[in-house]
């Protein structure tokens, strides 16, 4: 997480006066912070946080959760007794909204706003016994991801699920009934005007997160999930815009056309593509070609398993999304295109050469198995090592575990072209072991294709019904 000290930012609106306690005895094991968030004014968003700290020291150096808040938080004061630091401040979070109109600081959301909980000064280091108590006290409707502790404005946050991040929602909204069985997921839309109802609102959320539940075998991924769903005016498109901070709990804003209706929010793919992504592993940094690419690649597998798009339509929309990052040589290897993505803006390189890599690593998993194993027990798996991992994964435990699980012979031969961009990879080839015939408007599924078994499999299908899988693998890349 990017930050910044307090003792850097004082040139941008802060005072501070720090009294140091001398012969205070040593500070307990568990640190224990409590917030206090008032929302002052509604238009613009004005918040005055008020913050008290035990078992830290009085000197601590507090920070924002995100570079570049600083400049919206002022008139802090600072002080320290018994060995309790109090810190007040007001974060000017309209201001930031107009600015930013990003949802990792702040973002208009209607006449709501959507704030991250960035601007709560937490200590540098968050020791991860912490333990949070949050308190809103607020006439403007407020919404967040935090579990209610003993009333409706009060939250148990624990350090992790701070240093996650969460989306916190200022402004009128309606609760959005979400069932998915034996998880927690709540949902809210901003009160903007929007063609479909509460109740449909709620279905597409429900399906969207049962989809993430089914991979997952059965629950969600995450111990709670809170998404913040707002309608944009003038658009028919269902998803818009998706954005996730998944670690801790769930936390997601959804922007979606207010003239959009049942039709169009039936398979769509945003809220499965940003609920899948709570499935990812936890990472020490972002590793694009990973998280994109593979949550692109079972958005659409998860939906196709679901039934709420024909597996025909599926497999041309990978298809359509490989002819263009594994069908062709690129210039830059994959791995080395993923952390500038955003400043090269190669999305479609990164989000779909890392989606040929999932499938290609399912189908050569599937493969060598006999349908015994797959890319989803992989992903699962990894999850779980993740969270034994308190620092998170680095980029080569990821391409470790994904490259010790294949074989020698053609699957890690075409993971590595894949990883590498420099071959074009010979794509028809392996279609038609699957069973995949013809052109992406004109595709036909094949059940007696010597690797249909796979393909079915894939599509959810038990493994132990299915035929053997038959005939030679496909030829390396840059081979006949």
């Amino acid at each position: 997480m990017q930050r910044f000290l307090l003792t850097l930012v004082l040139g941008l609106g802060f005072t501070c006066a720090v009294s140091v306690i001398h012969g205070v005895d040593a500070a307990p094991a568990a640190p224990e912070i409590a917030y206090e968030i008032k929302a002052l004014t509604p238009e613009p968003l004005v918040l005055r946080v008020g913050v008290t700290l035990r078992g830290v020291a009085a000197d601590a150096d507090l920070v924002p959760g995100m570079r570049g808040m600083g400049k919206y938080l002022s008139d802090l004061q600072r002080t320290s007794a018994d060995g309790v630091l109090r810190v007040s401040y007001s974060v000017r979070a309209g201001d930031m909204a107009r600015s930013y109109r990003d949802p990792d600081y702040a973002t208009p959301a209607g006449r709501a706003v959507v704030v991250h909980d960035g601007v709560l000064l937490r200590p540098d280091p968050l020791p991860r016994e912490t333990r949070i108590l949050v308190t809103v006290e607020s006439a403007v409707p407020f919404a967040a991801p935090w579990e209610a502790r003993d009333s409706p404005r009060r939250y148990q946050v624990t350090a992790e699920q701070l240093e996650g991040g969460a989306y916190l929602l200022f402004g009128a909204h309606r609760v959005v009934p979400v069932e998915v069985p034996g998880s927690v997921v709540e949902a809210v839309v901003v009160e903007e005007e929007h063609k479909a109802s509460v109740a449909e609102l709620g279905r597409w959320m429900s399906d969207s997160a049962r989809m993430v539940a089914a991979f997952n075998r059965g629950k969600m991924p995450v111990p709670r999930t809170h998404l913040i769903l707002v309608p944009v005016s003038g658009s028919a498109e269902a998803g818009v815009f998706g954005t996730t901070l998944r670690w801790g709990h769930g936390s997601i804003v959804l922007w979606f056309g207010a003239d959009a209706g049942p039709e169009e929010l039936r398979g769509e793919w945003v809220a499965p593509h940003e609920l899948f992504h709570l499935t990812n592993p936890h990472l020490a940094r972002r590793i694009p070609w990973f998280t994109e690419g593979f949550t692109t690649y079972y958005g659409d597998v998860i939906r196709a398993r679901a039934g709420s798009r024909t597996q025909k339509a599926m497999w041309r929309n990978l298809l359509h999304g490989f002819g263009y990052a594994c069908a062709r040589s690129h210039d830059e290897s994959l791995l080395k295109a993923s952390p500038t993505m955003q400043q090269e803006r190669n999305y479609l390189r990164v989000y779909w050469g890392g989606a040929c890599a999932a499938f290609v690593l399912d189908v050569a998993l599937r493969h060598q198995s006999g349908n015994t194993r797959s890319l989803d027990d992989l992903l699962l798996e990894l999850r779980e090592r993740s969270l034994r991992t308190p620092e998170g994964l680095e980029v080569g435990d990821v391409l470790h575990a994904l490259r010790a699980e294949l074989k020698p012979g053609w699957g890690r031969h075409w993971l590595e072209a894949t990883l590498s961009g420099e071959r074009a990879l010979p794509m028809p080839e392996l279609y038609s072991r699957l069973g995949l015939l013809g052109e992406e408007d004109d595709l036909t599924l094949k059940d007696d294709a010597p690797w249909a078994a796979i393909r079915r499999a894939i599509m959810g299908e038990a493994a132990a019904a299915l035929p053997p899988i038959k005939g030679p693998p496909p030829p390396a890349p840059g081979h006949p």
